[in-house]
């Protein structure tokens, strides 16, 4: 999908999609890390820049090691966090554009 969502017009629909979800992780990511319930990762709208004119920028969630002495229990956290909220997205949206939901996405 990535390469397509660059590369193709015809998948403007798509990263729209694509960008929505990520936001709405982005949201809910923050939300749980203001009360103190967990990691905080940074959001950019402007990712990558498709090849097309007039296509919207790939939005995406980002995270930064920056203590040497992070381990992999806190990576594995991060991890879980995302996988767990979502899930919780997809309870709210079965048929939104989850990475993991191959059937649901365009062909």
């Amino acid at each position: 999908a990535h390469e397509r969502e660059l590369r193709d017009p015809r998948f403007r629909a798509q990263t729209a999609r694509h960008n929505d979800y990520n936001r709405q992780l982005s949201e809910m990511i923050y939300q749980r890390a203001m009360q103190g319930q967990g990691v905080l990762l940074s959001w950019t709208a402007g990712y990558q820049h498709p090849d097309y004119a007039g296509g919207a920028p790939l939005a995406a969630l980002k995270s930064f090691i920056m203590s040497p002495w992070t381990d992999q229990k806190a990576i594995d956290t991060v991890v879980d966090q995302i996988l767990e909220l979502r899930a919780e997205l997809e309870k709210r949206d079965p048929d939104g554009p989850s990475p993991r939901s191959p059937g649901k996405q365009a062909a």
